[in-house]
């Protein structure tokens, strides 16, 4: 999705309503009724003891007129008291489209004064202050309220951008809402992905309303969910196990038999026809029966370059190959890394994988299609291995082209806000995801959800970065919370992969 500054999203507003003569309340309507159904959505994976009421705070312009629209959406559509707070009440507002909208707020809904504002535990509140055309200090009112809805013990949601948040470069002069989720409107503006917009923006939605680009330049490609259904390929009918790719499932250890297991389920999860493992660790005993083991005897419970020759047969055989997870650290596993690495085959190298090119980048080989997934702390050490040194404290994006351009390869850098970067130096960002991917365990489930991908889309790129999205989404859809652990992320991936193919 394109990302755009502030000064562009005006004009192309401004372009909607004279070129293409959408007048601006349609165009409310359309902001607050998705945005609506963004919130209903978000409600639905928290427990319904924990909402007690919604308010909405709305401020005397466009964005107040947004949170106009979302009241009366909510109503009907949910069972929770709805209050709006504005600033200047409901005959005073700047926009005369927001003062439309405020005439339509239905009567089941309280109107009150902001200063009456005070949340109390189980109160959900959607911050319509102040949109992406604010820039500069606040004024007292607004410091005093952003900073009673940041105390609050209850979620928050921002309508197109957290108030107080420059939408140009993501900083804020004296304090700005700190959301658990955002709704962008019609295109996400640039400082929500810069300075502190990540961590202040939460969460991450957008919602068309109908604006066109009109072919201006991105600043940043941006991946959504429509982004992800519209190059997710189909699955045909008359379709087959081999059809839908063979993956390999190679690693695991005396220490970490677990891991590799964990990607092969999500492989599997995530469309893959048949996933076979290799692994020297014969104590993982309870594993799904869909999958095929194959145990690597007498080497102490690590590989070694031996092993090579006695799973032929298993690499000739597969499509795709996750490499890594729970291999450990041991050195003669990564003389066997070093043989795998010359394999001709599309793979996707992981966890002690990587570790074992930063101990040996002279073992790198691009003898086949590759991505790397590195965490922060692997991606650390691949630059110093590679001479990277100097990007060490660069931005993530740039860190992540890079050891792409070096690597010749896919890198998907993870952690909040996860880039994927190619060798030719496209790159975008996800915005899936949350803290509840913040488990062991997770990484090797991405792992094996970007192999069955490598199999099902034409370029690496995009079949990195749908796993990356489903892999963040199945966080997202986690009923466990804090308490999601990496065994509970297969069938989310499976839950996921169902929502992004319909």
């Amino acid at each position: 999705m394109n990302v755009f500054d502030v000064q562009t999203m005006c004009k192309l507003d401004e372009a909607a309503i004279e070129n293409d003569l959408i007048p601006g309340k349609i165009l409310m309507e359309r902001a607050g009724c998705e945005a609506g159904k963004v919130i209903i959505d978000y409600l639905k994976n928290i427990e319904p003891s924990l909402i007690r009421r919604i308010l909405i705070v709305c401020g005397s312009g466009n964005n107040g007129g947004d949170g106009f629209v979302i009241s009366r959406y909510l109503t009907g559509r949910c069972d929770d008291e709805i209050v709006v707070y504005t600033m200047d009440g409901t005959t005073h507002m700047k926009s005369s489209d927001a003062a439309f909208h405020a005439s339509l707020i239905p009567e089941s809904v309280t109107v009150d004064d902001v200063q009456n504002y005070n949340p109390q535990f189980g109160d959900v509140t959607v911050d319509c202050l102040l949109g992406t055309g604010f820039n500069g200090p606040l004024k007292e009112s607004y410091r005093t309220i952003i900073q009673k809805i940041n105390s609050s013990a209850g979620r928050i949601i921002s309508i197109d951008i957290p108030s107080g948040l420059n939408g140009n470069d993501g900083t804020f002069d004296d304090c700005a809402v700190k959301a658990d989720l955002t709704v962008s409107i019609a295109y996400p503006k640039i400082g929500l992905f810069k300075n502190d917009g990540p961590s202040y923006s939460g969460v991450l939605k957008n919602v068309d309303i109908g604006i066109r680009d009109r072919n201006n330049e991105s600043l940043l490609d941006a991946v959504f969910m429509d982004d992800i259904r519209a190059m997710m390929p189909d699955i045909s009918l008359d379709t087959h196990k081999n059809r839908r790719g063979t993956v390999l499932a190679v690693g695991g250890s005396e220490l970490y038999g677990g891991a590799i297991f964990l990607s092969a389920i999500s492989a599997l999860r995530a469309g893959a026809g048949l996933c076979r493992v290799v692994t020297p660790d014969d104590r993982v005993t309870n594993h799904e029966l869909s999958l095929i083991i194959r145990h690597i005897k007498g080497n102490n419970g690590c590989f070694t370059e031996h092993d090579l020759e006695q799973i032929s047969n298993d690499i000739q055989h597969a499509d795709s190959i996750v490499l890594g997870p729970g291999i450990g650290s041991d050195g003669r596993s990564v003389k066997f890394v070093s043989r795998m690495l010359m394999l001709d085959k599309k793979m996707v190298v992981d966890a002690d994988a990587l570790n074992a090119v930063s101990v040996d980048p002279s073992i790198w080989r691009t003898g086949g299609i590759r991505v790397l997934t590195p965490h922060p702390g692997e991606m650390k050490r691949l630059l110093t291995a590679f001479g990277l040194e100097e990007y060490q404290h660069e931005e993530r994006p740039v860190q992540a082209l890079k050891l792409a351009e070096v690597t010749d390869s896919v890198v998907v850098l993870k952690g909040f806000r996860t880039v994927i970067a190619a060798a030719d130096g496209r790159f975008r960002v996800n915005t899936s995801g949350n803290s509840n991917l913040a488990t062991a365990g997770s990484g090797d489930c991405l792992a094996g959800v970007a192999a069955a991908f490598l199999n099902h889309f034409e370029y690496a790129y995009d079949a990195a970065t749908a796993a990356v999205f489903v892999h963040g989404l199945a966080g997202e859809l986690s009923p466990h919370g804090c308490g999601t652990i990496g065994d509970d992320l297969p069938e989310l991936i499976a839950k996921a992969c169902r929502m992004v193919r319909r």
